[in-house]
């Protein structure tokens, strides 16, 4: 699980035009983030997206299928991280069918 200080990740999401509600559901589960993804995650309340590779899939690959944002993808990699084995599904999984289902909030 990653640290975080909630009054800069607050300041960053609201600079990602999410309303209020969605701020502190998001802020909830931003706490179940895999502690490896913690300097991506620092990153990011900088405004920073940098990359982090794992079994051979990328968050910008993540992104890229699911059509969601920085987030959404620190969740799935998350995933990742703790079951390897899901990566393979993931991935034979066309990118259409898990925009579908899986895109986020896009910017975050």
């Amino acid at each position: 699980m990653i640290r975080f200080d909630k009054k800069r990740v607050k300041k960053r999401l609201k600079e990602l035009d999410l309303l209020e509600p969605f701020i502190e559901l998001e802020m909830e589960g931003m706490s179940s983030i895999h502690a490896d993804l913690q300097g991506v995650f620092d990153a990011w309340v900088e405004g920073v997206e940098q990359d982090y590779e794992y079994g051979g899939i990328t968050l910008s690959e993540i992104k890229k299928r699911e059509g969601g944002g920085h987030i959404d993808a620190l969740y799935t990699m998350t995933m990742f991280l703790n079951r390897p084995e899901a990566i393979e599904r993931f991935l034979s999984i066309p990118p259409e069918m898990l925009q579908r289902c899986c895109g986020g909030f896009g910017d975050n």
